[in-house]
């Protein structure tokens, strides 16, 4: 199982991405670092800090946050783990500083959205689509969920075309994983998922995304 956050974002690594700023970074009670290569083209960071709450300028909480980073360093793309997009993007900002680097966010779902209107999907087995229902008097945010083995080709552009996609969900054979990508770009994976198929995974996406 991962041991690390399930969801995150890409980052597009637009000059040099220095690891050894942030090996050489001392790490204090406020935050830390942590640096291992899972092999020679992956690396994997783990950013922690402690999140001060002030209230009329008293410290009045601290929270403890983590990151995890997949660095693909030959292919020059980095996978952001974290709870939340607020704590993603903080430590993005944060590593671009130590490691003097620009980070320019990936929009894979829109690119995604329109390779499937020109039935051009070389990406992994799509499975469903979700969207938003037509808003009623009971629900105004209701989510309908198509496998797309029950609608044909002209069936799934109507719905890419006319509907407010919320996600996909994909299925990796190689990895034998599910995992979403939702309309704001971020990869969601199964809580049960093995790190090592993620990272394969991860490796795909990122091939994929260079290759676009």
């Amino acid at each position: 199982m991962l041991d690390f956050d399930k969801d995150c974002k890409i980052f597009k690594v637009k000059n040099n991405f220095s690891i050894d700023k942030i090996i050489s970074c001392n790490s204090s009670i406020f935050e830390s670092y942590e640096v291992e290569y899972l092999n020679d083209s992956v690396i994997e960071i783990s950013f922690s800090w402690i999140d001060h709450l002030k209230f009329q300028d008293k410290i009045i909480s601290r929270e403890k946050k983590n990151v995890v980073i997949i660095y693909m360093r030959f292919l020059n793309l980095i996978f952001c783990f974290g709870n939340t997009e607020s704590s993603i993007l903080f430590a993005i900002k944060k590593i671009e500083r130590v490691a003097e680097f620009e980070g320019e966010e990936v929009n894979i779902f829109e690119y995604l959205k329109k390779q499937f209107l020109i039935n051009n999907n070389d990406f992994m087995e799509l499975i469903s689509v979700s969207f938003l229902k037509e808003p009623s008097v009971v629900d105004k945010n209701e989510i309908m969920n198509i496998d797309i083995v029950d609608i044909n080709d002209t069936e799934f552009k109507e719905i890419i075309t006319n509907k407010e996609i919320t996600s996909f969900l994909f299925y990796s054979e190689e990895n034998a994983c599910y995992f979403f990508i939702d309309n704001s770009s971020v990869l969601c994976f199964d809580d049960n998922a093995k790190k090592k198929d993620v990272v394969n995974i991860l490796f795909y996406v990122a091939r994929y995304v260079n290759a676009s």
